[in-house]
């Protein structure tokens, strides 16, 4: 039971007990009349409390089925990224190579033309 869930029910008790004792002490019925009441208070109460303890664990199986699910359906996820990723890599790796390839051959172009494109070297006239 989560700390949250254990201080309410605390607290519902303890306001339980209160309301009861203040009901015994402020109420003018008979003693047989109000132990009656007081002893259906309490099942009541009771009751109450069950159905509350009842709702907590069915939130709690609850809450791990979904975390269950939740955790495989990220697993699910991660492995098909991965899958997706390792082809991308593959179906990209020849074209990397080609288009370093062509970086290549048009940086062999770029040099040619400064060099075709420098003047000639001045001769001395003789």
């Amino acid at each position: 039971m989560g700390n949250k869930t254990k201080s309410f029910t605390i607290g519902f008790l303890i306001g339980g007990i209160a309301a009861g004792a203040y009901t015994l002490l402020n109420t003018p019925k008979s003693g047989k009349q109000l132990r009656f009441d007081a002893r259906r208070s309490a099942e009541n109460w009771k009751e109450q409390l069950e159905e509350i303890k009842h709702e907590a664990r069915e939130l709690a199986q609850q809450i791990q089925h979904t975390s269950k699910e939740s955790m495989q359906s990220i697993k699910d996820v991660a492995a098909e990224l991965q899958v997706s990723v390792e082809e991308w890599r593959q179906s990209v790796a020849p074209h990397q190579k080609k288009i370093q390839k062509e970086l290549a051959a048009i940086e062999k172009s770029m040099k040619e033309l400064e060099e075709m494109s420098q003047p000639p070297s001045s001769q001395p006239y003789s």
